[in-house]
């Protein structure tokens, strides 16, 4: 317990506590916006919005080739504040040329990707500027993550929580779905606006002169990351995508939707600390004692929040599913299982994934990401059929147990080679 107790206090004191206290409040508005919208649309307008979304989510890791995922990284290793500042500048010019490139090949496809649920076209074209905007965003989150100021960072989570809260329920409620679609992707834009302010006032970063950088090794490492956490994100949405494509049943797929939300939405609880911790972990890479005792750490606090977690369900199950209404009673059965999913990925993917990223071997990640997405398309595809939103909790369960798995041998695999050196 003492040494849970130090660990909690040594987060607190790098600024954790700011970070979880943004991130629960983001999650906590996330969460009603959801269930509003839920509750306001039509069940296939919701399942058109899911399909077109869970598109989106699967592209936008590699918004700018990813080079937000860059900034991080090299950003964390560089000794100057004008380095820092030379690197975002130098990556949000070519990052945002990128990300509206992807826009309008995503766009020329548009009618090819909603074959199956044409309806969903018209919301994907409308979270278009989702790839531009996100990637803003980010780079400047990265930005501030870097110069390890978690204040400022998690002040900018709380206004874009709040600003997609407002915009998204003020869009919904005038113009339905399509106002939705279209506050959720131009929020992050007003968010990065927002932000340059006291990134220029506290870095000077406008003031900055941009020197000259080589680009390769930063688009080599973001695009790595990005397609490993297309890999990753499409472990968690491909039985979404798949319950479209398979079923073509916009309403079974709002069920399963719905059945997502509270996993889902979960995930952000071991997130905060690796947020927090990603710039230190970078910092020391190469300390074999750290990354054990880290991670041994880890292991123990998230264990028990993961118990926590499951009796809290035991006893609150039917109230939670009430909220989203009556008709989506029947998601009760597959938020268990997705719950054995929240396991795997807390006590192993989400940390040993974040880690090596970290350690600057993103390819690793990739690669076992790519892995376990072909092993997850298997699944769903004998299972769905099969066994219908069951088999669809089923396949993403396995798989991101899986994928932990893979992530404990690489993990070790890099600590034993730290030793033969």
């Amino acid at each position: 317990m003492n040494r849970a107790y130090q660990t909690l206090r040594s987060f607190a004191n790098r600024g954790g506590h700011l970070v979880f206290s943004s991130m629960i409040t983001s999650k906590i508005l996330n969460f009603i916006l959801s269930v509003i919208i839920v509750r306001v649309l039509a069940e296939n307008i919701y399942g058109n919005i899911s399909y077109a979304l869970s598109i989106m989510q699967i592209l936008i890791p590699v918004a700018g080739l990813g080079l937000h995922h860059a900034l991080l990284r090299f950003g964390a290793i560089e000794n100057s504040v004008e380095a820092k500042n030379n690197l975002f500048k130098h990556l949000l010019k070519w990052g945002s040329l990128f990300s509206l490139i992807i826009m309008v090949i995503v766009y020329i496809f548009a009618d090819l990707i909603c074959t199956r649920l044409p309806e969903a076209k018209q919301y994907l074209q409308l979270f278009l500027p989702l790839i531009f905007t996100f990637f803003l965003a980010e780079l400047i989150f990265s930005f501030f993550r870097i110069h390890k100021n978690n204040k400022t960072y998690s002040i900018g989570i709380i206004i874009k929580s709040v600003v997609l809260f407002a915009a998204s329920y003020g869009a919904t409620m005038i113009w339905g779905g399509k106002g939705y679609a279209l506050a959720y992707s131009l929020t992050p834009l007003l968010v990065m606006l927002i932000m340059l302010f006291p990134a220029e006032k506290n870095y000077k970063l406008i003031q900055t002169p941009r020197t000259t950088i080589k680009l390769k090794p930063y688009i080599k490492y973001g695009i790595w990351v990005g397609f490993g956490s297309i890999a990753s994100q499409l472990v968690l949405l491909l039985d979404t995508i798949m319950v479209g494509n398979i079923m073509a049943d916009s309403y079974q797929l709002a069920i399963y939707k719905v059945a997502t939300i509270i996993p889902v939405n979960l995930l952000f609880i071991p997130m905060v600390l690796l947020k927090t911790d990603y710039v230190y972990i970078a910092e020391k890479h190469k300390d074999r004692k750290f990354l054990i005792n880290y991670y041994k750490k880890y292991l123990l606090i998230f264990s028990a929040i993961f118990v926590v977690i499951i009796v809290g369900w035991l006893i609150f199950g039917d109230l939670l599913i009430s909220i989203f209404g009556s008709e989506y009673s029947s998601a009760k059965p597959l938020v268990s299982i997705l719950l054995i999913m929240v396991g795997g990925a807390f006590l192993t993917r989400i940390p040993l994934g974040n880690m090596i990223n970290a350690l600057g071997k993103s390819q690793w990640n990739s690669i076992s990401n790519l892995i376990l997405l072909f092993v997850n398309f298997i699944l769903n595809a004998i299972l769905i059929p099969k066994y219908g939103l069951t088999g669809a909790a089923i396949a993403t369960s396995i798989s991101v147990w899986l994928s932990g798995i893979i992530n404990i041998f690489l993990f070790n695999y890099y600590l034993k080679n730290m030793c033969e050196k």
